[in-house]
């Protein structure tokens, strides 16, 4: 889900990088399994590493989404700074175009005609 979620919002290269992540991430664990970590996690001081690095990334992740929640909570309008602008409208917005690709500029004032 995740990469169809990057590739939509930002394109083929950001989906590219979540699947070869999830890759990497399903080889190292493929990896621990074959080279015999099981008997490791039968290790008393092995099993207080683990539960505890797991419980630091849980409070992390569980933090920043208290945070994103309470960040949308106090902006109901949905206002803030984030937009969900493809690639493409964000490089037209940056040429000064916005979502129409340009066609639609703005007169704007030469200094000839301001005397």
């Amino acid at each position: 889900m995740e990469m169809i979620h990057r590739g939509l919002r930002q394109g083929f290269a950001a989906a590219l990088l979540v699947g070869v992540g999830s890759t990497l991430a399903d080889l190292i664990y493929i990896s621990l399994a074959y080279a015999g970590a099981d008997p490791l996690s039968h290790q008393a001081w092995a099993r207080v590493l683990l539960f505890g690095a797991g419980a630091v990334v849980l409070t992390y992740l569980g933090g920043g989404a208290i945070r994103s929640g309470m960040a949308a909570a106090a902006d109901p309008a949905g206002e803030s700074e984030e937009t969900d602008d493809s690639p493409r409208e964000r490089a037209a917005a940056a040429r000064g175009g916005g979502r129409d690709g340009g066609r639609s500029r703005p007169a704007s004032s030469s200094p000839s005609s301001t005397r």
